[in-house]
């Protein structure tokens, strides 16, 4: 399993226009190719970051479904340039469970 962790940040008073589009708009265009989307969250500490988590069963499944997503059409044409003037930032981190996590 490979768990990316995805934070977002955002154009200062717009992070809650960012989170609605991504619940009504990014989320199915994800979730229609067979990505698993663990959760999306707000941060506490800092009023303009969004994180996001994504589950992949291996490299492969990652490589082929983000490919699949970000050479889309509907990412192409309608999806990139609203992300952009929304975010100011990213950073994706990959992590695997312990043998121990209960995500296993």
């Amino acid at each position: 399993m490979i768990l990316e962790i995805r934070r977002y940040e955002i154009v200062p008073g717009r992070r809650d226009e960012f989170a609605t589009w991504f619940d009504n708009t990014v989320l199915p265009e994800m979730e229609a190719i067979g990505m698993q989307i663990v959760g999306q969250f707000v941060s506490l500490d800092d009023p303009n970051v969004f994180f996001y988590l994504r589950s992949f069963a291996d490299e492969e499944e990652r490589e082929r479904q983000t490919q699949q997503l970000y050479a889309g059409k509907k990412w192409q044409e309608e999806l990139a340039g609203y992300a952009q003037e929304l975010e100011t930032d990213y950073h994706v981190e990959l992590v695997t469970p312990t043998t121990g996590s209960h995500l296993r």
